[in-house]
């Protein structure tokens, strides 16, 4: 997983990039918040005509330029149908041009309608070595998710679902649950043609 993108940086002024990083393009999303010369605040978004909100007040749609915003601190939110939300929290200063690139991640209903190239190969997971000589399967993809099994190291199972973090499979006994990705390693099986 990797993000590649742009960050004008100006002389004086901090710029901060935060970027919530997924496997596919369409569910990372984040911003980049600089200052430049100037008053107020600029707002733009991926993709464009997302509503801004500034403390609470919906104040117009992306891009949206805002040079009499009072200087002090603000919350944003930038909001757009079939994507999520992104609330930053910044402050905007005398003499200077609060800049927010906002990157909006699709949510997750409309990520099963993106195009999906049929499979002819089929994924599976090798549980690796665990501190605790087995790796504990939840109900849901989270720490606090109940759990409702657990695999031994060198175990095969077939991979239903990946998220960040996360991976769904199918246990011996037909049940699915969740494991941590970081004691798994992916292994492909070629389907019989």
């Amino acid at each position: 997983m990797f993000w590649e993108g742009y960050a004008k940086l100006n002389d004086g002024s901090l710029t901060i990039v935060i970027r919530d990083i997924a496997d596919i393009a369409e569910a990372s999303a984040g911003e980049i918040i600089s200052l430049e010369p100037g008053r107020g605040a600029t707002i733009t978004s991926s993709p464009s005509n997302a509503e801004v909100y500034i403390d609470g007040k919906l104040t117009g749609r992306t891009p949206i330029a805002i040079p009499d915003l009072s200087s002090g601190e603000h919350q944003f939110i930038i909001s757009r149908e079939n994507f999520l939300k992104r609330s930053i929290r910044s402050k905007v200063i005398d003499g200077l041009n609060l800049v927010l690139s906002v990157d909006l991640a699709i949510t997750e209903p409309d990520l099963t309608k993106l195009p999906q190239e049929p499979t002819s190969s089929t994924q599976e997971i090798v549980i690796k070595n665990t501190p605790t000589g087995f790796l504990r399967v939840r109900e849901s993809a989270s720490l606090n998710g109940k759990e409702i099994g657990q695999v031994k190291p060198k175990e095969t199972y077939v991979l239903l679902e990946e998220t960040p973090g996360w991976v769904r499979i199918r246990l011996k006994d037909s049940k699915e649950g969740w494991v941590s990705s970081s004691y798994i390693q992916k292994k492909t099986v070629q389907a019989p043609r």
